[in-house]
């Protein structure tokens, strides 16, 4: 799926994956800043969703990590996470 977010005159798009259960597994931009060498510059960032479990009647991911690929190529992972406790409060 292609997804574009629009705030005023700012715009930003991802292309998100799924895999053959419906729960998305991935998503790319090329729109994401990062500064380097001083200066901000538009960087590609992928990200993955994993571990989906299914709890209070939603399919939520357990496992998540971002990374960044430089103007170099260098692909940079700089964030990870996992839940390990998650509570819905009534609305």
């Amino acid at each position: 799926a292609r997804l574009i977010v629009t705030d005023g005159s700012n715009q930003g798009n991802a292309t998100v994956h799924f895999n053959d259960l419906g729960e998305i597994v991935k998503w790319e931009t090329s729109g994401r800043y990062d500064r380097i060498g001083g200066e901000y510059r538009k960087i590609k960032q992928i990200g993955y969703r994993s571990k989906y479990k299914e709890i209070s009647g939603m399919k939520i991911p357990l496992v998540f990590s971002v990374e960044k690929i430089l103007p170099s190529g260098t692909r940079e992972v700089f964030w990870k996470g996992k839940i390990t406790e998650i509570k819905f409060d009534d609305f």
